[in-house]
């Protein structure tokens, strides 16, 4: 026979189950459960993450550094170098490189790095893609109204110049991390609409992914809520309500909510969106679970 205490803890837990799922089907309204995609440009197909953020002094581009190298002017040595990156590139399929102030290599061969400023970068990257079964790139944007905004306009137009030649898709992946609290809303949809649609007319190309008719955008580091990504829930649904009044399919990069009342509180803008996306391979099962419950598609998305 069970005890009485036992029997007091299982109608406690009965309670905030019910509780939960009573909240869970309030936060539900205005966002009916959707039918799964059908493949699209995204939905069915292998995605990688693409940056496109390395640039060497002499390549020409507005940034004039050793950008996401040693972010130095002068080039990158054994010690500035050695916590940007973990190994060095294959140079030998680039039809160019920049030299470091590394000595040469065992084999006698110059000791370059690539830029992605350089389009020969860009194509070689996008025709490994198209060699190896990758459909589609998401071209992560960071904050374009700083300094590095210029050479991320110039690195787009490589981009769909690339996903155009070797037949694969991209889509714009905003990346919110850093951005100015206050001005953040503003400036992401000033950014879509000006330049991202009316300068640099990347949603005309062919080669921009499409889902449902839509075109993709990926918005990444909701639901995170640290000085870095201090996004309230109300911020997340506002840019997210945005893009899907400009007739776009909205991916969310977000991180799993931990805890019964982060859960709650994550639960009203990922219901918002489309697809979910998330980076941390060891939680795949558990966000797939979330997103099946939602009716909304799920992106695993490795970096490239």
């Amino acid at each position: 026979m069970k005890s009485k205490s036992a029997i007091r803890f299982g109608e406690v837990l009965f309670k905030l189950s019910s509780i939960f799922g009573i909240l869970c089907a309030a936060l539900r309204l205005g966002y009916p459960a959707m039918a799964a995609s059908p493949p699209g440009d995204v939905v069915g197909k292998v995605t990688v993450g693409y940056q496109g953020w390395f640039a060497c002094v002499g390549d020409g581009a507005p940034i004039d550094s050793w950008w996401h190298y040693s972010g130095t002017f002068a080039p990158p040595t054994p010690t500035s170098l050695s916590n940007s990156i973990h190994c060095w590139p294959d140079m030998r399929q680039f039809s160019g490189g920049y030299q470091t102030a590394y000595s040469n290599f065992s084999n006698g061969q110059p000791a370059t790095l690539f830029s992605s400023y350089d389009q020969q970068t860009v194509n070689t990257h996008f025709r490994w893609m198209a060699e190896n079964g990758i459909d589609t790139a998401a071209l992560q944007r960071f904050d374009p109204f700083g300094s590095e905004g210029p050479v991320r306009n110039l690195i787009s137009t490589k981009v769909m110049n690339a996903a155009q030649t070797y037949g694969v898709k991209f889509y714009i992946m905003y990346d919110c991390s850093g951005w100015p609290s206050n001005t953040f809303v503003s400036d992401i949809e000033y950014d879509w609409t000006n330049v991202i649609l009316n300068t640099l007319h990347l949603t005309n190309s062919p080669a921009y992914a499409m889902q449902n008719g839509k075109p993709v955008v990926c918005i990444w580091g909701f639901g995170f809520n640290d000085a870095n990504k201090p996004w309230p829930t109300n911020v997340c649904v506002q840019v997210i309500n945005y893009f899907k009044s400009q007739g776009c399919y909205v991916i969310g990069g977000v991180r799993l909510p931990t805890g019964f009342f982060d859960r709650l509180q994550r639960l009203q803008h990922a219901l918002a969106l489309d697809g979910g996306q998330d980076w941390r391979r060891q939680r795949f099962r558990l966000v797939s679970s979330q997103c099946e419950r939602g009716g909304r598609g799920l992106l695993q998305q490795p970096r490239h």
